[in-house]
């Protein structure tokens, strides 16, 4: 080598070999500064720790959530171990499932569990045994041999020691210990140098595994021999010992990436990982350890095991034992996530990992477990897996505890109670349960500094409670905490003299376990909200059972706008109902649900689009029980005349109101506070949202909604005469609830008279105000009750006055109040921060003097409704709520009394009234639905239907249409199908109906199999998209393709009022079988997406397209065709046809029409059997109609003596037969969106004129509706000059052009025509109600366009400031064409 001389070999290689050696030093240098750097970054990272504090698990003593199981149940336990032991194998796995599930504490239980398991199960068991009572010797060596077993030998040793200590005589004990007596020398040192040297090794296939891309199939197959050997290696660090791994923080980074990488390797490649490795059981029992051990280090550690042996669990490649091994580690280490008693950290979410952020165990598993059972996923083996499992009942019994009282996520719960076997172990089960979680207020913070001093806690609970215990209870929903925090902040500021509004709040202390702010009385009304509020007694023990269909129920309740949890919740209760082994879980059900009145509220409007809760209430109908199935039907019949109560009953009833409520505006409900009312400001920096959160706006704790439940449907206890009242339920409906019905009236009478009643008024008395209700909440026992509870009827004089805050001293201090009827508005008391519910506003009034309560309702809906107690005290006095308006009326007859007339209704033969009022509307749709479900009320259907609207069957056909397309196949939430259209508005009539065609042989758009997912419309060259994007469109093809008289497909008689078939489309259009199914397909559009088409069809032809019998047809030919029947048909059948003076042919003409240009003439005379086939071809072919004519028979000419089979023919001919074809070519298309099972259902509910008027609404326009239907908003009022110009030219156009105002409504709406029921039903959004809306538009300058907001029915108007320059800039918006939809246009045309 000429370029290395011989003399300089030897340094260069010395050199060259201490570079290299100096390079491998470095990099072993950096690399462990990495590693360094890492694990401090690790453990600086917020809630990281290595080793977390042991919580211990619910099921210890001091932390068990429910009441000590029973001496029964325990005894039921011991005969079911007994039964076990006798058993073996699998059966007795099953019994002591069932033991565990009457006495979960008893550690005996476990144990013998513990002698029938292996591994990993065993493991579990005997730790649950040592943790419940840790002096079992027996628990000890249970715990060794599973330690032993899974290699781990030293936490074997130790347990054989603890054992050891406890048993010292024990020869099993004994014999283990003196093996594991002499451990290899140093073995902590080898076995950290084996793992590190083994980490060092391997950290090549931790790089290839951290990439999803190289980690598949292909990639396991290929290096099967070497990835079998080094997962070898893994699989013994996964069964590390857990007291060597929790000794070093490096050991557990270690440890953690090796997880993370087995983890990764399962998830990407489970199919050949399972057929190809012969370590893969090692390694899934090793992620089943990591997922009971990894929270003890980091939550990432047990989320990435859990979501591996998921997705091997549900991956149908991978080998079916692994997949059934998967299962049952998952639900085991889960079922240890759910038993965990650690609390939650303050944060509100925790950091990321695998697609979770709960930063405890227990909401961690509600999340995997919904996994498990993702829609999609292979359900068969899991189910058979979850079915067999032994402690699965007990898994969904903590679950419901995490999902109920924790908030966890509901879908993992409702999919397992949905599986038959789980359902029965369930229903079967004799154990009784009370469990909940008490959701106690604390302060934001928790720490154990704050919380060790048992001193500070209430007196009620037990004074070893642990704080983390303390804080793990403390599960009230954040929002409320925090408005507890703010409205302590702002007492101490008014303490302390402050100004809220300058200085912001004042900061509020940590408040630790029931202390209290300082400076702050606890015993008086300024108090801090922070203090322990003592919970109210959670419902009685019931079988476990009822106790999961009452939970499901409260969750059903509560959990809104998640249509998979409504089905899933529905098909768990009704699998739970014919689970019962007595064979009528139905009767079960409805008598152990407590909480049914309400269930059925909410269940009777889910079942009006949803088939699962319409199967449930059909369920529920089938109870075998005679007396629970009449008590529900009653609560059906109930509910629906409710629902199908008038709203104007109240105002029909109220008399001479006018001079109350003249100034009253619904729709400026911030009229109704007086000029000196506090505002929102004056609280400076506090979050405006959260101080208008009312304890009514908030979901209630179990407990909570158990005891306001109890309040409301309570009722005397005619069994045993005790003073213990009954709960009213659907089972007892019938005969109970007769005894709620409580009903007052409230008169303002003139003082100076008797008689003279000025204003009359409904009121929905308070819940605490029933005679059943005086009960002392301090001792338990009967009280006698107040005068108002038992007199009919009191005259009080009036106090109103919302100047000062309710609640304040100043309010209670006035002595005005003092034996007054004290006028309160629901306003007031939500932004008062002296009181937080309508108890105390009540208890505030009854404090300074008054009689009685008045609340009136002048927020949201401004309906009454009944008011809870929420936990407080019952009130002294009475308290009523009225409607908004009727609270005005009262508030203006300052100078009259009020006289409150009550009655109580203590039995009735007939169905009793609906007990609970809260402010629901009335809803005949849902009514109906109702009274269907029990199908034998055919008098009261027929009753409701003559009260129904049109705009009300619309309701109801548009849930109809909802459940049916909405219905989920197999439990599978499917994606909403998507079609799409772009659309040119510019084409020729020819062209935009060629289109058509296109997207049908293309099946996208109107062609697309389902048009009920998402439907999207664009027009080409313009930004808009949305609903009334597709409105527009819809109405723009009706008129453009379907109307055109030269496209001869639709045709009017009544000069264009309303449309047929064109008889001549068969003789002349090569494709109009298709061009029929795409008006079919438009018609079925419109009516799911609420659209009302500029496509009036006749009642004819909307009677044949769905299908009515001919009995509910009676359309004549002079209904269609009057002219037809007076000129010819009347003058034939009159006269005699020698005085015609020409011969008339046996034929009706097709119809002269406009005629399109070109195209083969059809023949003169043409016969039925001569029309096309309509098949679909590339190229339609449109023939010239001209003079033609059809025989409808085979006489050529009419006579005096055929002239009767002349008419007859025609009439046929006019009504049926010339029409029938395209009819049925409309119904293949329409059966896309009403098939004919749902056409069929619409006769007994709508007629075929109430159809017609449902597509194309009305006729006409009203400018009087129109303008007493519209709103104002954005600074725009009534009274503002815009408006009153706005409705000036609207008006003006009416006048002198008619048809400008059809432009504008669907400049601004999307339709060309006003819906059925005039603006009231106008519709906007997803069609949706909305209000034809004025907004200011104070951003536009004064010579800008206004801008539509068509989704939202809403007009821009710019501050215009004359009269003309509106106008014209009105008439300059709607001639400058239709690209309204683009957003970029209204600004473009400014001036």
């Amino acid at each position: 080598m000429p370029w290395l001389p011989e003399r300089h070999l030897i340094p260069r290689l010395v050199g060259l070999s201490t570079t290299l050696w100096l390079c491998c030093k470095v990099g072993s240098w950096v690399r462990g500064l990495g590693r360094l750097g890492s694990l401090l970054l690790r453990l600086l990272r917020p809630g990281r720790l290595w080793r977390c504090p042991d919580y211990g698990h619910l099921l210890m003593v001091p932390l068990y959530p429910g009441n000590p199981p029973s001496t029964e149940a325990a005894q039921g336990a011991q005969r079911l171990a007994e039964e076990a032991l006798q058993l073996g194998g699998p059966e007795a796995l099953q019994r002591l499932g069932e033991a565990v599930l009457l006495n979960p504490t008893d550690a005996q239980l476990y144990l013998a569990r513990a002698k029938l398991s292996s591994k990993v199960q065993a493991l579990d068991d005997a730790e649950m045994c040592v943790s419940i009572d840790a002096k079992s010797a027996e628990g000890w060596l249970e715990k060794g041999k599973a330690e032993l077993a899974l290699s781990r030998s030293i936490d074997a040793a130790q347990s054989f020691t603890a054992g050891l200590q406890l048993a010292p005589e024990d020869p099993q004990l004994q014999r283990y210990a003196a093996l594991r007596a002499e451990p290899t020398p140093n073995i902590l040192q080898q076995f950290k140098d084996l793992f590190f040297t083994a980490r060092l090794g391997l950290e090549n296939l931790f790089r290839t595994l951290e990439d999803p891309t190289k980690t598949n199939d292909a990639f396991v197959e290929s290096n099967a021999a070497v990835l079998d050997t080094q997962l070898g290696l893994l699989a013994q660090t996964l069964h590390v010992n857990t007291c060597v791994l929790f000794d070093s923080s490096r050991l557990c980074d270690a440890y953690e990436q090796i997880v993370r990488a087995c983890a990764q390797l399962v998830s990407n490649a489970p199919a050949s990982f399972s057929r190809r490795l012969q370590h893969a059981e090692n390694i899934v029992e090793g992620l089943s350890l990591a997922l009971r051990i990894g929270w003890h280090i980091h939550h990432g550690i047990a989320k990435h095991a859990a979501t591996a042996l998921i997705v091997l669990a549900t991956s149908p490649g991978a080998a079916e034992p692994l997949r059934r091994l998967a299962v049952r580690q998952l639900l085991g280490g889960l079922l240890r996530w759910l038993l965990d008693a650690r609390p939650e950290p303050d944060r509100e979410e925790g950091e990321e990992i695998c697609g979770c952020n709960c930063p405890v165990p227990w909401k961690a598993a509600a999340c995997f477990l919904e996994r498990l059972f993702e829609p999609g996923r292979p359900q068969a083996l899991v189910q058979q897996e979850c079915e067999n499992w032994p402690d699965t009942v007990q898994l969904c019994q903590w679950l419901t505890l995490s999902v109920r009282d924790y908030h966890a996520t509901p879908l993992g719960l409702v999919a397992l109670l949905q599986f038959p076997k789980v359902a029965q172990q369930a229903m079967r089960s004799l154990a009784k349960v009370d469990f909940f979680i008490a959701p106690h207020i604390f302060g934001e913070d928790f720490g154990e500094d704050d919380l060790e001093d048992e001193s500070e806690g209430p007196e009620d609970l037990d004074p070893d409670l642990p704080w983390w215990r303390a804080a793990q209870m403390s599960r009230q929903p954040r929002a409320w905490r925090h408005v507890r925090f703010l409205e302590a902040a702002a007492q101490a500021n008014d303490a302390t003299g402050g100004s809220a509004s300058s200085a912001g709040p004042v900061p509020v202390p940590a408040a630790p376990f029931g202390a209290q702010v300082p400076g702050l009385d606890v015993e008086g009304r300024d108090a801090s909200m922070l203090r322990w509020i003592p919970d109210p007694p959670p419902p009685p023990p019931q079988r476990l059972g009822e106790w999961l269909m009452n939970s499901l129920g409260y969750l059903f309740l509560f959990i809104e706008g998640d249509a998979l949890f409504t089905v899933y919740a529905c098909r768990a209760l009704q699998a739970l109902a014919k689970a019962d082994p007595e064979g009528d879980g139905e009767s079960r059900l409805l008598r152990g649900l407590w909480l049914g009145v309400p269930l059925l509220s909410k269940l009777s409007l889910a079942a009006c689009t949803n088939t699962a809760a319409l199967d449930l209430l059909h369920c529920l109908l089938g109870a075998k029980c005679p007396s629970a199935r009449a008590g529900l039907r009653s609560a059906v019949r109930s509910l629906a005349m409710a629902l199908a109560t008038e709203d104007g009953a109240r105002e029909d009833a109220a008399g001479t109101a006018d001079m109350a409520a003249a100034n009253f505006s619904p729709g400026a409900p911030e009229a109704l506070l007086p000029p000196d009312a506090p505002m929102r400001e004056d609280l400076g920096d506090m979050p405006n949202n959260l101080l208008l959160t009312h304890d009514d706006d908030l979901v209630p704790s179990w407990a909570e909604f158990h005891h306001e439940l109890f309040q409301e449907l309570a009722c005397p206890n005619s069994r045993d005469g005790s003073s213990t009242p009954d709960l009213v339920t659907l089972a007892n409906f019938e005969t109970k609830a007769s005894l709620l019905a409580e009903h007052a009236t409230v008169h303002a009478v003139a003082s100076d008279s008797e008689r003279t009643v000025r204003y009359t008024c409904s009121a929905v008395p308070a819940a605490w105000n029933r005679s059943m209700l005086s009960i002392d909440v301090d001792t338990g026992e009967a009280s006698t009750p107040e005068p108002w509870q038992t007199a009919s009827a009191q005259r009080l004089k009036v106090f109103h006055d919302d100047g000062c805050a309710v609640g304040s001293d100043e309010y209670v201090q006035d002595t005005r109040k003092q034996n007054k009827a004290v006028l309160m508005s629901r306003r007031s008391i939500r932004s008062s921060h002296k009181v937080h519910n309508w108890a105390q506003a009540v208890a505030s009034a009854e404090e300074a003097g008054a009689g009685v309560v008045v609340v009136f309702n002048d927020l949201d809906a401004l309906e009454p409704f009944r008011m809870g107690l929420f936990g407080e005290k019952l009130p002294n006095i009475p308290a009523f709520m009225v409607s908004g308006k009727d609270g005005q009326a009262l508030c203006a007859a300052r100078d009259c009394d009020i006289l409150i007339v009550r009655s109580v209704l203590t039995s009735s033969s007939t169905t009793p009234p609906w007990p609970l009022a809260g402010g629901r509307l009335a809803d005949i749709a849902q009514a109906w639905s109702l009274l269907e479900a029990i199908s034998d009320h055919d008098g009261e259907l027929e009753e409701l239907l003559q009260r129904m609207s049109v705009p009300e069957k619309r309701v109801w056909m548009t849930r109809r249409l909802v459940r049916h397309h909405r219905h989920q196949a197999e439990g599978e939430e499917l994606e909403p199908a998507l079609a799409f259209v772009e659309a040119d508005r510019w084409l020729a009539p020819e062209k935009q109906l060629e289109a058509l065609r296109q997207q049908f042989r293309e099946q996208t758009g109107l062609g697309a199999p389902d048009v009920c997912g998402e439907f999207e419309v664009r027009f080409r060259g313009e930004q808009g998209v949305g609903s009334a994007v597709a409105r527009e469109w819809m109405d723009l093809i009706a008129r453009e393709a379907f109307l055109q008289p030269k496209l001869r497909l639709l045709r009017s008689f009544d000069q264009r009022q309303t449309f047929w078939p064109d008889a001549a489309a068969p003789f002349c259009n090569s494709c109009w079988k298709m061009d029929y199914e795409i008006l079919g397909c438009l018609v079925g559009l419109a009516l799911w997406q609420n659209c009302t088409l500029d496509l009036p069809l006749h009642p004819h032809v909307c009677a044949l397209l769905f299908g009515f019998p001919e009995g509910k047809i009676s359309t004549s030919l002079a209904d269609m065709d009057p002219d037809l029947q007076k000129n010819k048909v009347d003058w034939l059948l009159a006269n005699s046809l020698e005085q015609l003076g020409i011969d008339l042919s046996f034929s009706d003409p097709l119809g002269v029409e406009e005629e399109s240009e070109g195209g083969e003439p059809l023949p003169a005379l043409v016969r039925a059997d001569d029309r096309l086939a309509g098949a679909e071809t590339e190229s339609c072919v449109l023939r010239r109609v001209g003079a033609a004519e059809v025989a409808l028979a085979d006489e050529d000419t009419v006579t005096d003596q055929n002239k009767e089979l002349f008419v007859s023919r025609l009439v046929e001919w006019r009504l049926q037969q010339s029409v029938s074809l395209q009819v049925e070519a409309m119904a293949k298309g329409l059966s896309k969106v009403l098939p004919a099972s749902l056409r069929q259902e619409m006769h007994s509910l709508l007629t075929p004129l109430e159809i017609a008027q449902l597509l194309s609404g009305l006729g006409s326009l009203s400018v009087d509706d129109w303008e007493s239907h519209s709103v104002c908003t954005h600074g725009l009022s009534k009274e503002s000059p815009v408006v009153q110009w706005f409705w000036q030219v609207v008006r003006g156009w009416a006048k002198e052009e008619e048809a400008m105002l059809p432009q504008l409504l669907q400049f601004v709406t999307g339709s060309a025509r006003v819906p059925v029921g005039g603006f009231s039903e106008l519709v906007g959004f997803n069609g949706a109600k909305h209000a034809f809306t004025l907004a200011g538009a104070s951003h536009l300058s004064p010579q800008a366009l206004p801008v539509a907001h068509t989704c939202i029915c809403t007009l821009d108007m710019p501050p215009y400031t004359d009269f003309e320059t509106m106008r014209h800039k009105m008439t300059q918006m709607l001639r400058l064409g239709r690209a309204h939809f683009d957003e970029g246009a209204g600004q473009a045309g400014q001036e």
